[in-house]
């Protein structure tokens, strides 16, 4: 599987975050197409709990997700499932989950 995709750097994923955020902070669409930065959190948490293994800069990942969940109008349901399975992961690795 190597030879036809190769998973971008974790700093990549991260520049694009910052780029897409500052582009699309404001940004609400009736139809719900703003969720492309939701997509971007996902791919961003992903990369950081396979690749980092910290709890802060994951934090600040699913912190940024949520925040951007609230607010968005329309949601396809493949993203939501995604986010809560990322949110799942990031929580089944606390100490402090009962």
């Amino acid at each position: 599987m190597s030879g036809f995709y190769k998973t971008p750097d974790i700093d990549i994923i991260n520049e694009w975050i910052l780029k897409l955020n500052s582009l699309l902070k404001d940004v609400l669409s009736v139809n719900g197409s703003d969720q492309v930065l939701i997509e971007a959190y996902i791919m961003q948490a992903i990369l950081t709990y396979f690749y980092e293994k910290e709890k802060d800069p994951m934090f600040s990942v699913m912190h940024g997700m949520r925040d951007k969940m609230f607010n968005v109008t329309r949601c396809s349901v493949e993203t939501v499932m995604m986010a809560q399975i990322v949110t799942a992961l990031y929580m089944e690795d606390q100490n402090d989950f009962p």
